[in-house]
């Protein structure tokens, strides 16, 4: 299977899992990096024209190249990531909140600047400037940063005020905090409950308060437990994806013409398509258990 053919499957039809394509891309790797930062290239053009991916491409060339720790595809997905509006999260669908923490960790290099600039930068999304927070704590758990320089970075953030426009970035500031033991930060993070934002009830600020009486390391050893890490096996996890319906995003919808609709009225059995498990909620979504904890620190934890 040479590299033309890798990448023909990989942007083919989305309903087709590329199971071979994922794999040869993987096994060589020197011709098919560079096509893979083709395809993160071409979305990247195409996106800031409005037009959003009608395949998997993208999708696939990001996890993969996450699993390569390809320091060139960081820049590249930084900037499809900070698209104006809603552009960004429409790119990847759902599985942006899961999992583009992990990628931008992936292919870091341990280089924070960049991911930095996307949390400081108050006009991207804010949902994707909380799963850059979650970034750097992930950074930190997988030994690709010191806990010094990102906390330092935090506590900056906790000066400066936090944005009120943008509760999602507060909550995983104040969720990171307590996931790297929040001993420097709390006197930003009781000032910031004291102006009212957040909630002094709130699950992040009370699990930051809970960590603050534990032992720093025995907080940073939990939370490496419960972090799902880097991107180590894009085929199992792209997988999953496939399976739970998440590439119905780039299906595009075909409306049947109305002699077809006629045709098919006397039909005894009706064929559908595209069957698949409803996908996971949102790991910052409340957990359907029941629990009040969100999704990623309940029944989420450990998932792609």
């Amino acid at each position: 299977m040479d590299v033309s053919a890798i990448v023909e499957a990989l942007r083919g039809d989305p309903d087709v899992f590329p199971k071979k394509a994922l794999r040869e891309a993987l096994r060589r790797t020197p011709e098919s990096v560079p096509a893979l930062l083709r395809i993160l290239e071409e979305t990247l053009k195409e996106a800031r024209r409005g037009n959003l991916p009608v395949d998997a491409g993208a999708l696939h060339a990001m996890f993969l190249l996450a699993q390569l720790r390809e320091p060139a595809a960081y820049p590249l997905i930084v900037q499809l990531f900070s698209l104006p509006d809603t552009l960004s999260i429409d790119l990847l669908g759902d599985i942006y909140d899961h999992d583009l923490h992990r990628i931008l960790a992936s292919v870091s290099r341990g280089e924070t600047a960049p991911i930095e600039r996307m949390i400081e930068n108050r006009k991207l999304n804010s949902l994707i400037r909380a799963c850059a927070v979650e970034a750097l704590r992930t950074m930190v758990l997988e030994g690709l940063v010191e806990r010094e320089r990102v906390v330092a970075f935090f506590r900056r953030l906790l000066d400066r005020g936090l944005d009120r426009r943008a509760p999602e970035v507060s909550d995983e500031l104040v969720t990171s905090a307590a996931a790297l033991h929040p001993a420097e930060l709390m006197d930003g993070l009781r000032r910031a409950v004291a102006e009212g934002f957040p909630e002094a009830d709130s699950v992040a600020f009370l699990e930051a308060e809970r960590a603050l009486a534990r032992d720093p390391a025995e907080v940073i050893a939990r939370s490496r437990a419960a972090s799902p890490g880097l991107i180590n096996d894009a085929v199992r996890e792209l997988s999953f994806w496939h399976d739970s319906g998440a590439f119905e995003v780039f299906k595009e919808t075909v409306e049947p013409d109305e002699e077809d609709l006629e045709g098919e009225a006397g039909d005894e059995e009706a064929v559908e398509t595209f069957r698949h498990a409803e996908p996971p909620p949102g790991r910052n979504d409340p957990c359907p258990c029941g629990s009040a904890k969100k999704y990623k620190k309940c029944c989420g934890r450990g998932q792609p």
